[in-house]
């Protein structure tokens, strides 16, 4: 058999078998269209690919073709018949707070969406998470009056996530304003803003690939710590003027003066200079440097 014709006879299979998804009600027309309109080069590729090695010598070879087509294909369709392409591209999460709970440990883990977080004082915890394929998964555990929650994107095109047009969904998630909370972040690809000034916060953690990264502060608790690891990021704190700063691990002494806070070096941190006399006090600790820090008073 020709390369043409193997490559021909496994795109029919496979355009029959997401047909025949769609009319199981497993995947949509949007998502149908979605697929060819995104992925049609790949004809392109394929044919010229084969062209190049069409001689009897290289036939081999230009058997690669059908894998150039039908890789990624073949990968689009064994996903989606895993997790199901729903007519909707958005979900709706909300959880209502129960007496015994009086704290909550939020962790959040995302590939290429856009995050943002804000307060609710209606909710215990709401969110409307754009997606294409799959739901984010939603897991809860409690213990001791403690609940928590963790929330994972497992959408199937994370490794393409670096493409705008892959990771053009925002998640939005609201926390109350009434619990103690200890909020975690895991980012891939997509941009952060953190509005945490209403939230009863208690640690911040944020890891990840995002570049860029903004978070507003104005903690309640006595000591707030805030941990930081984000080396591609543009990072911007904001934060009241009458709470102190500590800031420890990789950062640059030149990047935290110029904001109108002065700090002194204290061993192997810096502290602002009305650090001692702060009744709040947030303590910045670096796990990698960012690529840029904007330090703000509000």
């Amino acid at each position: 058999m020709s390369p043409r014709l193997l490559r021909n006879a496994l795109f029919l299979i496979w355009l029959g078998s997401f047909l025949l998804l769609i009319n199981l009600d497993r995947l949509s027309w949007s998502f149908f269209w979605w697929v060819a309109l995104t992925f049609w080069p790949l004809l392109l590729i394929a044919w010229g690919w084969e062209r190049i090695f069409s001689s009897q010598n290289l036939r081999q070879v230009a058997y690669l073709s059908t894998l150039i087509l039908m890789g990624p294909l073949a990968y689009v369709l064994f996903t989606a018949a895993r997790y199901g392409s729903s007519r909707e591209s958005s979900y709706q999460y909300q959880l209502e707070k129960k007496p015994e709970w009086n704290k909550l440990e939020l962790n959040l883990k995302l590939r290429s969406n856009d995050l943002y977080v804000s307060s609710d004082p209606n909710y215990f915890v709401s969110g409307d998470f754009d997606y294409l394929l799959a739901r984010p998964d939603v897991s809860t555990d409690e213990e001791a009056g403690r609940l928590e929650l963790a929330i994972s994107d497992r959408d199937w095109f994370w490794p393409l996530g670096r493409w705008r047009v892959f990771r053009d969904r925002d998640w939005e998630v609201s926390v109350s304003e009434s619990i103690p909370t200890a909020l975690s972040i895991r980012t891939g690809r997509g941009d952060v803003q953190l509005d945490t000034r209403f939230l009863q916060l208690e640690k911040l953690s944020v890891a990840g690939a995002s570049d860029d990264v903004s978070i507003r502060l104005a903690p309640k608790a006595k000591d707030l710590t805030v941990e930081l690891s984000l080396p591609r990021a543009d990072l911007e704190i904001s934060l009241p003027d009458s709470v102190g700063v500590e800031a420890s691990g990789k950062i640059d002494w030149g990047n935290l003066n110029g904001f109108g806070r002065r700090f002194a070096q204290k061993d192997k941190s810096f502290f602002s200079e009305n650090y001692d006399k702060a009744q709040q006090k947030v303590h910045l600790r670096f796990a990698r440097e960012p690529e840029s820090l904007d330090l703000r008073a509000e």
